[in-house]
């Protein structure tokens, strides 16, 4: 079976990506500079399984208990427009994850797939980060009154559709 791990490597270097590996592990991190936000990113392979999972993530500003229901309210509801991986929430550490992963079959990993992968996750987060700012902007006593459907539909928050530049 091919490495996967080298397949990730191959994808990366292929994009013209930067990343670092993780020492003793099969991982990978970078981070890009998205449209709205910088993007974290966690990339793991699971060869037991032949599988890989790549997470994104930004951190949450410092707000309280109903700012945080909210946010998961908005991911929620951004899940049912998905394709592809799931927005996640770490209520612990105040921090949004966009979670994507892939098994691949025998004969081996297509790094466009990987790369496709890698894009959903960064995009994703990209996109629901200005949502996530007026969220977060909004002092709680408004909260109730702030439509998540109606935020999730807005087109002026979005960014342009092109390609994925590299990283810095």
């Amino acid at each position: 079976m091919p490495d996967l791990f080298s397949a990730l490597q191959q994808s990366f270097e292929a994009m013209g990506w930067q990343w670092r590996p993780i020492e003793g592990r099969e991982v990978i991190e970078a981070d890009f500079e998205a449209y709205h936000t910088r993007v974290s990113l966690h990339v793991q392979v699971f060869p037991e399984i032949n599988a890989l999972s790549v997470v994104s993530e930004r951190a949450l500003a410092e707000g309280g208990r109903e700012t945080l229901w909210a946010i998961a309210e908005l991911l929620m509801r951004a899940n049912t427009h998905l394709t592809l991986g799931a927005f996640e929430m770490d209520w612990d550490a105040r921090r949004v994850l966009f979670r994507v992963s892939n098994v691949f079959t025998e004969t081996g990993a297509d790094e466009k797939i990987i790369a496709s992968l890698v894009q959903a996750a960064v995009l994703e987060t990209d996109r629901i980060a200005p949502m996530l700012a007026i969220v977060e902007g909004t002092p709680e006593n408004k909260l109730p009154g702030v439509d998540l459907a109606a935020l999730l539909a807005r087109e002026d928050l979005l960014p342009a559709v092109d390609s994925m530049e590299g990283e810095s």
